[in-house]
């Protein structure tokens, strides 16, 4: 399960105290003249005015706010990430998987999308293959290893593993253009939960790490746009303490 999250949470915090120089000077206290000072053995002339030490500012306690910083989400499953009413988030589903999750499902409501099918379910244009042309069989190499060869090489038009990850970087990039103020829940299989991870971090053709996903594992990615910054953050990847006391 592929969860786009797209909610920051911060809060202002107090850092340590800077130093006494970058700090506005105390105000010093009221001079109210010169005190007599005890005579020094060494000092026999009296005609010498006392002196006393200029008076010494006090050293400022106070405290400097600093920037602001996010705090990651809190408790299972992110805690308040995931505390918003199920109304306002947009749910999807790969169009494969509309119509059987059943009428009691929240995510039967979901919107069904295309370019959310798992690889080799396309054609090379992105369109699906209707229930009855879906490949049955796939190639007996692994997709990353030949990006650029169909995946389903028993049929013509099948989609390459370039193919795949292309139409997923449309998806997501559709959904920052559409949806950026909104929460997005992506669920779908786990070779889309890769190809998003290779569109994200801007992987080329030849991965050389797999990202692995266990089963209904959230992951949670967040477009922030920040000039001269990264533009997404990962929060979380395969986190699954909603399974926790499943047999």
């Amino acid at each position: 399960m592929f969860g786009a999250l797209k909610r920051l949470f911060a809060k202002p915090v107090t850092g340590p105290r800077e130093a006494a120089a970058d700090l506005p000077p105390a105000p010093a206290a009221p001079d109210s003249g010169p005190a007599p000072t005890p005579a020094r053995p060494e000092d026999s002339d009296s005609s010498r005015p006392s002196e006393k030490p200029p008076p010494q500012a006090e050293e400022p306690d106070q405290k400097v706010a600093a920037p602001a910083v996010a705090e990651p989400p809190s408790g299972p499953l992110g805690g308040e990430t995931l505390r918003v009413p199920f109304s306002s988030i947009l749910p999807l589903v790969p169009t494969e998987w509309h119509g059987r999750l059943g009428a009691a499902d929240p995510l039967e409501r979901a919107r069904a999308r295309d370019r959310l099918r798992e690889i080799g379910n396309n054609r090379l244009d992105h369109t699906p293959w209707p229930p009855e042309k879906l490949p049955q069989e796939y190639s007996d190499y692994w997709a990353s290893e030949r990006p650029f060869s169909t995946t389903t090489p028993m049929v013509d038009g099948g989609e390459t593993f370039m193919h795949f990850r292309t139409r997923v970087g449309l998806f997501i990039e559709e959904m920052v253009e559409q949806h950026r103020d909104q929460v997005v829940l992506a669920v779908c299989h786990g070779g889309v939960v890769e190809a998003a991870f290779d569109h994200i971090f801007n992987i080329g053709p030849w991965r050389r790490c797999e990202v692995w996903n266990h089963n209904t594992g959230i992951t949670h990615f967040q477009y922030v746009g920040l000039p001269r910054r990264e533009t997404w953050r990962l929060h979380y990847h395969n986190r699954t303490e909603h399974l926790a006391g499943v047999e």
